[in-house]
């Protein structure tokens, strides 16, 4: 039987935008009464997801609800399963500020936060009386019952600006005093401590403020603070070179806070998302995300702030050091887009930045651009050499912005992030319920839709191309046909045949194939036996012959979408026809004998 091969132009390419495979939301179910949003992700061996925000309305996520405590702010744990699947929502008061999360051994929870106000910490159905205006970590197993709580060891001035929490080399890192870091083992107790020497203040400040860790190949350790004086490690003195803004210190230490270097990067604003963006690199380069207020240089680039800009809160940009704390680059993210948290794509292939975009109109960085009509979260990746990769927007309605990253190190990501409105968000062609409150949701690198499939056929035998490794579902007349979700389908009845490609089961992330009109099963194809065209290909004219001239001969020409574009019926003699008049492409003749079908395939240049 000879091989009738029809191919269908590819419609659509690859897009830019990164894949959601899931995105759940929660929060308040009517006015913004959600305060932080998803502060920040830690993920479980087991796929687990965990995040934090703080409210004083009750909270509902896919039905499941909780009420805050009377009398100040709560916050909430967020327990997600792999798929997304909310587990549980766990209060915790009565006045308690969200501050970070680890995830520890075992699989055991670190949270971080500040009991302000008063002296009652609420965990659950559990309060203890506690010293107010501290920092706690509290320590849950995987289902969520506590273990133990910490508290730093003193009050010191901004206690709740002090959101660095880390755990490395089975242990954990906070902030104890405004120039103290501490360690801790995993039973609570205090291991040992790194505190300046002194510090001069250039405000009313008397401290800095960690923000920000990162750990290094080695198992040093990395930490960033937000400071407003100068600070002496040692022999080490830093100066601020302005009191009229900020400056990010930068320290380098071994797993026992053994200062190794310090460094100020001057000419800052304030974090205005509490967290300074900070990760290492497979190359053990530091990345900073900052909001540059005048000047700033590293290497041969410098961000001049003209004070121009949709944001109003600085110039972004991003800061690459060495592991040494010598300045290599930075890239700018232009004053309407500002990054609020950094990840390491631990393939090696750069570093995902998550934050906010302001104004309305779009923003480049590099190549490629982030649009805020896609919402006003955005997610941007940079390779280590500064340049950018790819960028998308998403959660679209007014206010959303994206404050975590975490990832599986095997090539999914997790985002998470504020929803300030009650309209309805998007996130790529993903709906979800309008919440204000937080949302959390999986991507990964691959394209949000999937490519246009292409059907070529073979006999009864239908083949979709390209290889696809989503879902790949088989039409007939429209219908989904039971069970076909292979690249190849064996047709058993003539009809109307099409094929999907999607990534997720949302219609809107669909991509269809041209209809192909199959209307040759059960037929002999011995078409040169019976007759011949030519010449093939032709610019327009084809001859005809046949083998045996009988009476009721009819002639079709169709195109690959199945439509009949020249027809003849009763011929009774050789014929020459022109087809000029027809695009060029393929064609399919079909000749009707006594019954009998028999079809060649033609080229018109």
């Amino acid at each position: 039987m000879k091989k009738i091969t029809l191919l269908f132009l590819l419609m659509s390419a690859f897009t830019q935008a990164q894949r959601f495979d899931w995105v759940s939301t929660a929060g308040y179910s009517g006015i913004a009464n959600s305060i932080e949003g998803a502060i920040a992700i830690a993920r479980d061996s087991q796929g687990n997801l965990y995040t934090l925000n703080s409210a004083n309305g009750q909270q509902i996520c896919q039905g499941v609800t909780a009420d805050p405590f009377l009398g100040g702010t709560t916050t909430f744990l967020y327990k997600f399963n792999a798929s997304g699947e909310i587990q549980y929502i766990k209060p915790i008061g009565e006045n308690f500020n969200p501050l970070n999360i680890q995830i520890g051994e075992n699989d055991n929870l670190y949270l971080l936060g500040s009991l302000m106000g008063g002296s009652s910490l609420k965990i659950g159905t559990e309060t203890f009386v506690e010293a107010e205006n501290r920092n706690y970590i509290i320590k849950f197993d995987p289902v969520g019952n506590l273990i133990w709580r910490a508290k730093n060891n003193i009050s010191f001035g901004n206690f709740p600006g002090s959101p660095m929490l880390l755990f490395s080399n089975n242990h954990i890192y906070f902030q104890t005093g405004n120039l103290s870091i501490s360690k801790l083992n995993t039973s609570g107790q205090f291991v040992a401590t790194l505190t300046a020497d002194s510090f001069i203040p250039a405000t009313s400040a008397f401290g800095v403020y960690f923000k920000g860790s990162g750990v290094l190949a080695n198992g040093d350790l990395v930490f960033s603070a937000l400071s407003r004086g100068t600070i002496t490690y040692g022999t080490t003195t830093l100066i601020p070179t302005s009191n009229l803004t900020s400056s990010y210190l930068t320290i380098r230490t071994s797993e026992n806070l053994s200062l190794i270097w310090a460094t100020y990067t001057d000419g800052l604003r304030d974090p205005d998302q509490n967290h300074i963006p900070i990760t290492v690199g497979n190359d053990s380069g530091i990345y900073i995300g900052v909001q540059v207020v005048t000047s700033l240089t590293a290497g041969s680039d410098t961000l001049n702030n003209t004070g121009d800009g949709a944001s109003g809160i600085g110039l972004g940009g991003i800061l690459k050091m060495d592991a040494d704390g010598n300045k290599i680059w930075l890239k700018s993210t232009t004053n309407s887009a500002h990054t609020w948290n950094m990840l390491n794509n631990p393939d090696g292939s750069g570093i995902f930045c998550a934050g906010q975009i302001f104004g309305f109109q779009p923003v480049s960085l590099g190549t490629s651009s982030v649009n805020p009509t896609n919402g006003n979260s955005f997610v941007t990746k940079i390779d280590y050499n500064g340049v950018f990769q790819n960028s998308f927007a998403f959660a679209s309605g007014p206010g959303s912005y994206a404050k975590s990253l975490a990832t599986n190190n095997a090539g999914v990501f997790y985002v998470g992030g504020i929803l300030t409105s009650v309209t309805t968000p998007t996130f790529s062609c993903i709906t979800r319920e309008a919440r204000a409150g937080l949302y959390l949701a999986k991507f990964t690198e691959q394209p949000d839709k999937a490519p246009t499939p292409i059907i070529s056929v073979a006999g009864n035998t239908l083949t979709a191309s390209p290889v696809f490794s989503g879902t790949i579902q088989w039409f007939l007349n429209g219908s989904a046909i039971s069970g076909a979700n292979a690249p190849t389908f064996s047709a058993t009845q003539n009809g109307n045949y099409s094929v999907s490609y999607s990534f997720v089961e949302v219609p809107a992330c669909v991509s269809n194939s041209v209809t192909f009109n199959l209307t040759s099963l059960g037929i002999d194809e011995y078409a040169s036996n019976i007759f011949s065209v030519y010449p093939n290909p032709t610019k327009g004219i084809l001859i005809f012959n046949f083998e045996n001239v009988l009476k009721h001969i009819n002639l079709q020409i169709i195109d690959i979408s199945g439509r009949i574009v020249f027809k003849e019926v009763n011929l009774s003699a050789n014929k020459t026809i022109d087809i000029s008049s027809l695009q060029s492409g393929m064609y399919i003749v079909k000749v009707n004998q006594d019954g009998k079908t028999f079809s060649q395939k033609i080229i018109k240049e």
